[in-house]
Parts: structure tokens; C-alpha cells; sequence
């Protein structure tokens, strides 16, 4: 069973987790520093620059396909994409990284009183 990591569902769920998880974290060092609508803008240039490398060629073959729904690219991008960490690094300059993924108790210590019920455990 010799499977390159590239081809490991679970190890690339992992590690999109991760860098989820570390862009919030990064995110809410950041908060107060860096305006939250630079960073957005930074960090999709970044991703944008390193993610061109390995999709191009992809993308070149795919690129009629992508002209033609290219109304449907740009609403997703701009909702789902841009819009979205705009706002969770926004809310990250009042907020901890972790009540920036999920507004629950599961993030709060077991020792802190609860003032509204947990949605996830009761």
C-alpha cells in the first residue's frame, strides 16, 4: 500500500484543515496590524501566485469551459471566496480565532460558566 500523500483523502483532508485553521490563527495575530481587507487581498494574491503553478495546466485546458460561465465564476468568487474571508477577518478584530470558526461552547474552557445554551450539546 504504497500511495503518494497527493493521492491520501484523509491526509489532504488534514492538511486543508490545517491551513484553514492556520490562516485564522495568523489572521487574528494580524488583527489590529494589518487591515482586514489587506489581508484578504494579500493572502488571495499569495494563494492565487503559489495555486497558478500547479493548476495552469488544467486550467489552460479547462479555459473555454471557464470563459463561458465566467458571470457564475465571478459570483462565487466574489461571495464565496473573497466576501467570506473579508468578513471572518473583520469579525477577527473583536473576536477570538476560535469563536471565528464556530460560535459554540465547544470552544469555551469546561471550568467557564455557560450564559446561553450550546446549539452542538445542549
Amino acid at each position: 500500500m504504497n500511495r503518494s500523500f497527493w493521492n491520501s483523502a484523509w491526509g489532504l483532508l488534514v492538511t486543508a484543515n490545517l491551513f484553514w485553521a492556520g490562516n485564522i490563527v495568523l489572521a487574528r495575530g494580524l488583527a489590529g496590524h494589518v487591515p482586514p481587507i489587506a489581508l484578504a487581498y494579500w493572502r488571495w494574491t499569495g494563494a492565487f501566485a503559489v495555486a497558478v503553478g500547479f493548476a495552469w495546466p488544467r486550467l489552460k485546458a479547462d479555459m473555454p469551459v471557464l470563459l463561458r460561465h465566467w458571470k457564475a465564476m465571478l459570483l462565487l468568487s466574489a461571495t464565496g471566496i473573497a466576501s467570506y474571508n473579508t468578513m471572518s477577518y473583520i469579525g477577527l478584530t473583536s473576536t477570538t480565532a476560535c469563536g471565528t470558526g464556530r460560535r459554540c461552547c465547544c470552544c469555551r474552557p469546561p471550568a467557564s460558566p455557560r450564559t446561553t445554551p450550546c446549539p452542538i450539546s445542549g
